[in-house]
């Protein structure tokens, strides 16, 4: 069956840490999808396979109380929906026994039991598949990670697959000078899956991969393989420097009975080590001194999924530790989001038949915020991806060292979650220019911008106080009038004053003619808004929106779910209007759409009754061999799109067909504010995919202070202002010069550890946000509502209230 359809927090304001306050419920978030009549009562059990003994019994309990904890949760929950059912939970210990996992999958499903949290290991998960999607049961691992797993069935990992971990290894690796290495690892599809990953893209990097030792997974002490392995060592280091050696030990708790055989050769203590998550969770290393010094020795170091701080985490973090007296490890918030996510998806299908479940998970999974924060899954039905803090043994205690990003595909140091170094090099004033477009084609957004960027700098000088930093942020703010050329000359005035850093411009047209003079003359611009796909370049240039390769896919998926087969684009005949029609032509193209050339328009039109006239004879040309139903309308425009409303409203067969547009129509109130505008786009359903934003502190801050300035909710580029004057801030402080060089080095790692009114900053090799999610908008009445969201690992539509 189909199932489609943390990083550290800088430091930021005392105001934004005091709102906090406000996000301190305990609950996850709900979806906030129509829920279908509901057809459960009574309750409804839960199996939950864990390893409470055997091989991973050392995360296990964490997992048993992360569950039990979700349940009693999920049952208040469904308590003040008035659901009229409970969940209930059966407990079963596989003891990482594949056959004994088969046995208690056959037994809960004896029982009447549908649906299960578990198994925790890949060869346990390997094991339960074939029985699973034979007896339409439905499955959540919170921690299989094996990446022949991932398939199209009726499993369901909230890990992500160790394709990502073995490139996070790689580049551990590459960056501590390793040149060869040599994996131990269980001979189970686990072992083996990572350890084939891992040297695939080690040896992509140049590196050079030994064969390794694989070991059966039922030993706990490992003589002849520490000798082996010892042998080996001593073959390389006739060739290498011991330090440019790298032991992989890819186990469970077993690792532990590796370390107390392998401390008795000299030459092991003196090459690297890496290990996995599961060794971190397994306390028997730290908790002995021989095997504590042993990894300390060796600098033992493992990439762990991050996870964000939320209150939510919190809960699940604050009640294991009450109960044990530890930090959980990170599969307790896996497992204790797949709770929710199944019960959910449950409430959600209205009915416990394990196939309408199967359907409505993916969605529920989407429009849930839980313990590891938003849950993104792919096609496989596995998380789609992660960041990684890499973890470290020191002195006997476990420590994050470095950070892997996964965007990036760079290890990051965790310096720059801290602190400010080198600060003497920046002046008493560091003056910033804002570009934006006051007046012209995108001033209907231009003002939420600046007022957020004036909040920023505010609230980034007081950061600074607090830091005694010694520095202060001064804006110098210009109205480019969205004109290229204007913003051309604005950047050499600015340059001309001094100001190397700009905020700015907001289109891509703006941007595409500065991007020359901003290389040569050493300065740094992030625009909050340009998304032209030509435009993602290595330059000194970020952009904090996604390009719309991204959008056109939404577009392209929308498209197909509302049975559209010809797609007609008016388009700017700008960089951005001709990148986004020629990028959603090939996504449309590819679903087995038929693309019209369109009509492209100048810049510089606000009247449209040529354009709406043959507009309109090539609708009623396609309506000779397709439903109006079936054809729609791309208005890839700026303000000016109201404009062109007031021209089609003339026509009747243009409120016939279905219209689709961009993000900057939805931010210009100029079409919602006229009465024969309004009702144009209302009758044709005007729609239009918004970058999804997140709930959080800061995003509070600055959606109530232009709310309270405006009387109206900022549009989304606002909260991308705000993050770009901040992380810029932050880069400079902790490059602690004002070279943009220096700076444009220190920005990707900033914006990775920074948290800000947009949630976390991920920007790709290009220097642009890499990816995101996006809520589908649509007018109605003259009132934009949400239609459902495109979710981007999926590459689908999601319709609120309808399962996929």
């Amino acid at each position: 069956m189909d199932k489609r359809a943390a990083a550290v927090a800088l430091p930021v304001s005392a105001i934004i840490i005091a709102m906090m306050i406000q996000f301190a419920g305990v609950l996850p978030e709900g979806p906030r999808m129509v829920l279908q009549p509901s057809q459960i009562s009574g309750n409804v059990t839960v199996g939950a396979l864990l390893s409470l003994t055997g091989d991973l019994a050392g995360q296990s309990n964490d997992q048993l109380l992360a569950v039990r904890l979700a349940v009693s949760d999920f049952n208040e929950h469904l308590l003040l929906q008035e659901a009229g059912w409970q969940m209930e939970l059966a407990v079963e210990d596989t003891r990482t026994d594949p056959a004994a996992a088969l046995d208690m999958v056959r037994s809960l499903h004896s029982d009447g039991i549908r649906f299960i949290v578990g198994p925790q290991s890949s060869a346990e998960l390997q094991n339960v598949i074939e029985y699973v999607n034979e007896n339409g049961m439905l499955v959540i691992s919170p921690s299989s990670k094996a990446p022949s797993l991932a398939q199209e069935d009726n499993v369901f990992r909230f890990s992500p697959d160790d394709e990502v971990a073995s490139a996070a290894i790689a580049k551990l690796l590459e960056r501590r000078g390793v040149e060869v290495a040599i994996p131990v690892y269980r001979d189970d599809v686990w072992g083996r899956g990572l350890a084939a990953a891992t040297g695939d893209a080690f040896r992509s990097l140049g590196g050079v991969l030994d064969e390794g030792i694989k070991y059966p997974t039922n030993l706990d002490i490992f003589p002849a393989e520490a000798e082996r392995l010892s042998n080996i060592v001593h073959r390389y280091a006739e060739d290498y420097e011991r330090g440019q050696i790298a032991v992989l030990l890819f186990g469970f708790s077993e690792a532990a009975g590796f370390f107390n055989s392998a401390s008795h050769y000299l030459n092991l203590r003196e090459v690297q080590w890496v290990g996995t998550e599961a060794s971190i969770s397994d306390h028997t290393i730290v908790d002995n001194l021989r095997r504590s010094t042993f990894a300390s020795d060796v600098g033992f170091t493992a990439p762990v999924v991050t996870v964000p701080e939320n209150p939510v985490n919190a809960r699940v973090s604050d009640h294991i530790e009450e109960a044990t007296g530890s930090a959980p490890n990170h599969y307790a918030y896996t497992a204790y989001d797949a709770v929710w996510v199944l019960g959910l998806a449950l409430q959600q299908s209205g009915t416990t038949d394990s196939a309408d479940v199967l359907g409505a998970l993916p969605q529920a999974a989407f429009e849930h915020a839980g313990a590891i924060g938003k849950i993104r899954l792919n096609q496989a039905g596995d998380l789609a991806t992660s960041d990684y803090g890499i973890w470290r043994v020191v002195e006997g205690i476990w420590k994050v060292d470095e950070y892997y990003s996964t965007s990036l595909n760079r290890v990051i140091p965790a310096m720059y979650g801290r602190g400010a170094d080198g600060a003497a090099d920046i002046p008493e004033v560091v003056r910033l220019g804002a570009l934006l477009s006051l007046t012209g084609d995108l001033a209907g957004q231009s003002n939420d911008q600046l007022l957020a960027v004036r909040l920023a700098v505010s609230d980034f000088n007081e950061h600074l106080l607090l830091q005694e930093a010694g520095w202060q942020m001064e804006l110098a703010v210009e109205d480019t009038r969205t004109d290229p050329a204007a913003a051309l000359d604005m950047v050499r005035s600015l340059h001309s004053d001094g100001i190397r850093f700009i905020v700015g411009p907001q289109s891509s047209a703006e941007l595409q003619n500065v991007i020359e003079y901003v290389n040569e003359n050493g300065m740094l611009v992030i625009s909050p808004s340009s998304k032209a796909p030509s435009l993602a370049q290595e330059d000194n240039v970020f952009r904090f929106s996604p390009d719309d390769e991204v959008a056109s896919a939404a577009i392209a998926k929308l498209l197909e779910r509302r049975g559209v087969e010809v797609a007609i684009p008016v388009y700017r005949d700008d960089v951005w209007g001709r990148g986004l029609a020629a990028a959603t032509g090939d996504a449309f193209r590819s679903l087995g759409g038929v693309l019209d050339e369109g009509i492209k328009y100048p810049t510089n039109l606000d009247i449209f009754p040529a354009e709406a006239e043959r507009l309109s004879n090539i609708v009623h040309r396609y309506a000779e061999d397709y439903e109006r139903g079936q054809i729609a309308v791309l208005l890839f425009g700026f303000s000016e799109a109201a404009g062109f409303f007031n021209s089609a409203s003339h026509y009747l067969n243009l409120r016939e067909v279905q219209w689709v547009g961009t993000e900057a129509s939805i931010s210009d109130h100029t079409i919602v504010d006229n009465l024969r505008r309004s009702t144009f786009a209302s009758d044709v359903g005007f729609t239009a995919p918004v970058v999804t934003v997140p709930e959080n502190p800061v995003n509070a801050r600055v959606s109530d202070h232009i709310e309270e300035a405006t009387g109206s909710a900022p549009n989304h580029y606002a909260y991308t202002a705000y993050d770009a004057v901040w992380v810029l801030g932050l880069s400079i402080q902790y490059a602690g010069s004002t070279q943009a060089d220096a700076v444009r080095e220190a920005l990707p790692a900033t914006g990775f550890s920074y948290t800000g009114a947009t949630g976390h900053i991920r920007l790709n090799l290009a220097g642009d946000l890499d990816v995101s999610d996006y809520e589908i908008l649509s007018l109605r009445d003259g009132v934009w509502e949400r239609y459902g969201y495109y979710a981007t690992y999926l590459d689908e539509v999601l319709v609120d209230g309808q399962a996929n």
